[in-house]
């Protein structure tokens, strides 16, 4: 169990030390978009609208956190193993980075009501969180000729993404639960072009770099509602699971932001043992510039067998048609609206073992399909996947914690120029305290 632990610790420290990866069609848009989930809703298939849990935030539907029992500070991390395929070339590349960190708590600490011996109708949560909206990492290079200029060379390079932080807050009344995001995007994403003649004599090669900033304000609102199925037999009898089922919904609005653009072009000549002289094509600093995000709606499932077993599948359907940039000059109808659908589930082999670890531990699963906004040359980018984790309860000193691992194995970009396999690792570990906002009765 030692050597289990210290693994747990150090692996964010090893995902965050990895190389990042190179995926083309990040070129466009504002790169992959992340699937806001935690580490331990990835290993159910991604779904999350309708899922809810007492030790885990759940940002993507802001009412589960008026489910949470304790306070939970999660982080998240990820490794993934990428294989490229362009016709008969292949190129294997490892990745990996930080996710996430998540903080919730209830605000109504549900010890207070054992001590005072009375229920409360309501029940409030709050939520912060800082994770990733996208990525841009791209590397591309290719060779060419004309009769005139001889061989010449084009590369192709971006890095750079999106980060969201979100506030949040949910209140649950009876069968109801209603909560809110608000949240701040903002990030840079920087590309660079260059074009390099290899056989005329000194030759004037041309470099073109362009960074953008980027800044908006987003909402978020989610919907749950609950029945209970077999709540009358599970009060009489504490063997008898309480059954329940749950839909949720989740809706975003299309968002716009604003982005602050710096452009330079040159040409470089380099002469002899490295006399060079440069003449500037565009100098443009702090261009100003707007865009628009999509929204998106999703409406989930999911039915739960105490603390046995869970099943789950969800819908969304994302507005990305209405995305422009003009940092990028990017116009409406760049993108496409987008598609997600995935079903996922978990179970416990024996959670009442008072002797074995693993019995208590979380078996989870799932699938997902993602139609991507972006469009390749008129072929749609979509993927596919089955995903595979477990949940690893520990307690200690009657303070609890929590470690999901999981693993995604998936395809992007079939019928596309470039084919992507891939071999995604998820972690994240989570902390649980459950004496925040006690009302103490002695001093």
């Amino acid at each position: 169990m030692k050597k289990l632990i210290i693994f747990l610790f150090s692996l964010p420290i090893f995902l965050s030390a990895q190389k990042v990866e190179n995926f083309p069609y990040t070129r466009y848009g504002l790169g992959d978009l992340y699937q806001p989930a935690l580490a331990g809703y990835r290993s159910m298939g991604y779904s999350t609208v309708a899922n809810i849990d007492r030790f885990h935030v759940n940002f993507s539907n802001p009412a589960s956190y008026a489910f949470l029992c304790t306070t939970a500070f999660e982080v998240g991390a990820n490794a993934k193993n990428t294989t490229l395929t362009e016709g008969s070339n292949t190129s294997t590349n490892w990745g990996g980075t930080l996710d996430y960190f998540a903080l919730g708590f209830p605000l109504k600490n549900p010890i207070n009501e054992v001590y005072e011996s009375k229920r409360s109708p309501y029940k409030l949560g709050m939520a912060f969180s800082l994770g990733r909206f996208s990525r841009t990492s791209y590397s591309i290079g290719g060779i060419d000729s004309l009769e005139e200029v001889g061989v010449f060379g084009r590369n192709y390079s971006g890095q750079g993404g999106t980060y969201k932080f979100q506030w949040g807050n949910a209140i649950q009344y009876k069968s109801f639960s209603f909560g809110v995001n608000l949240g701040y995007l903002f990030g840079s994403i920087k590309s660079s072009r260059q074009l390099l003649f290899t056989e005329l004599p000194n030759p004037f090669n041309t470099y073109i770099d362009r960074v953008y900033h980027i800044k908006a304000f987003t909402l978020s609102t989610g919907l749950i509602y609950t029945k209970k199925l077999n709540q009358k037999q599970a009060e009489e009898n504490a063997s008898i699971p309480l059954k329940s089922i749950r839909i949720g919904l989740t809706f975003s609005p299309a968002t716009s932001f604003s982005t602050n653009k710096d452009e330079l072009a040159i040409n470089r000549q380099v002469i002899g043992t490295g006399s060079i002289i440069t003449d500037t094509l565009n100098d443009t600093p702090n261009l100003a510039g707007k865009g628009k995000i999509g929204g998106e709606i999703g409406l989930g499932f999911m039915f739960q067998n105490g603390e046995k077993s869970a099943y789950t599948a969800e819908v969304k359907t994302s507005t990305w048609s209405s995305y422009f940039n003009d940092a990028t000059g990017e116009k409406a109808n760049t993108l496409n609206n987008g598609f997600h659908a995935s079903v996922g589930g978990y179970f416990r082999p024996d959670y009442k073992s008072y002797t074995s670890f693993w019995k208590r531990s979380f078996i989870k699963y799932g699938a997902y399909y993602d139609k991507d906004p972006r469009q390749i040359i008129d072929k749609e980018l979509t993927s596919y996947g089955l995903t595979l984790g477990t949940g690893l309860p520990f307690v200690f000193q009657r303070k609890v914690a929590h470690a999901d691992i999981g693993i995604d194995l998936g395809r992007r970009g079939m019928g596309t120029v470039i084919e992507e396999k891939y071999f995604k690792i998820n972690f994240g570990f989570t902390f649980n305290d459950d004496e925040w906002f006690i009302k103490r009765k002695y001093n």
